[in-house]
């Protein structure tokens, strides 16, 4: 469209009714004028899928309230990523806040219209099943949240889908009482836990080996370790002692626990302990007995 330039235009490019006594002629409207202003307003109205007709003289209307097949202002279906303007209603339901609450309270598998939600568990032992997000023509970035505030509940992979926790996948999450975890889909069959206070054994700040000798990583670097040493004489000096792995940074406290000899009539003490950089330290024992084992524990960052 155009500025209407014809006979009698301003130089602005704007209407005048002229002024007769000053030989001054109106502003001719012109037929291209004219008909890109028609086309400009057909444009629109054709573009919302609405037919042109006569004697209707709200079809502009129509198309910016949204009426029509691809009104302007009516919320694209879910997961829509044309170039269509998007209402504040699609805006939240893609990015924004949750779009909706779900109640569960029977095991059900996740559907299209959960996408988006937050999903309670609302009775104890329900499994809700995560199947591929391509069949629910669901894209990357798309997610769904579980929580739950008092009874625990179980989310899995359905056939053909799986869900990664880090690198790794799993079986299934298990969400407790007060925990949440979100699932994004990452791939056509592939959900990935990317927010979860759920299982946090699988988070590297609480990285662990539950064993006899073992170690537990806490938030803020902390490291508890733990263990027990073989059968020692009497007499024992300096039996090393390894932990399952090193203290990045120093060892601030640690060292055995008595026990009781292995066969003597009273309990040996194990004493004697002189560090080995962050790597471990050694064992000596005082006392006439010799002991079956040596529990010991140490704690570190």
């Amino acid at each position: 469209m155009y500025y209407i330039d014809g006979p009698g235009a301003t130089a602005d490019h704007k209407f005048t009714e002229g002024d007769p006594a000053a030989g001054v002629a109106a502003t001719t409207v012109t037929d291209d004028f004219m008909n890109d202003v028609q086309e400009e307003i057909l444009n629109v109205i054709r573009a919302a899928g609405i037919v042109p007709a006569k004697n209707v003289q709200d079809q502009l209307l129509q198309a910016i309230r949204g009426a029509g097949a691809n009104g302007l202002f009516t919320t694209p279906p879910q997961f829509d990523n044309t170039k269509k303007g998007a209402t504040t209603e699609f805006v939240q339901r893609a990015l924004g806040s949750f779009r909706g609450f779900g109640f569960g309270s029977v095991n059900r598998t996740i559907t299209a219209a959960d996408i988006g939600t937050a999903i309670y568990f609302g009775a104890a032992g329900m499994t809700h099943t995560l199947p591929t997000p391509a069949s629910l023509s669901a894209p990357v970035g798309a997610s769904v949240t579980f929580f739950t505030t008092n009874v625990p509940g179980t989310v899995a992979p359905g056939a053909g889908a799986s869900i990664n926790y880090d690198l790794s996948s799993i079986p299934s999450l298990t969400i407790k009482g007060g925990q949440c975890a979100t699932f994004m889909v990452v791939g056509p069959a592939i959900w990935q836990v990317v927010n979860s206070s759920a299982e946090m054994s699988r988070n590297a700040d609480f990285a662990s080996a539950r064993n006899l000798n073992g170690y537990q990583k806490l938030p803020g670097g902390m490291i508890h370790q733990w263990g027990q040493t073989g059968a020692l004489g009497p007499g024992a000096s300096n039996s090393p002692i390894v932990f399952p792995i090193a203290f990045p940074s120093s060892i601030f406290s640690g060292g055995p626990f008595n026990s009781y000899a292995a066969g003597g009539p009273g309990p040996a003490t194990a004493a004697g302990v002189a560090y080995s950089g962050n790597t471990g330290f050694n064992i000596s024992l005082q006392g006439p007995n010799g002991m079956s084992s040596v529990p010991w524990f140490a704690i570190g960052i």
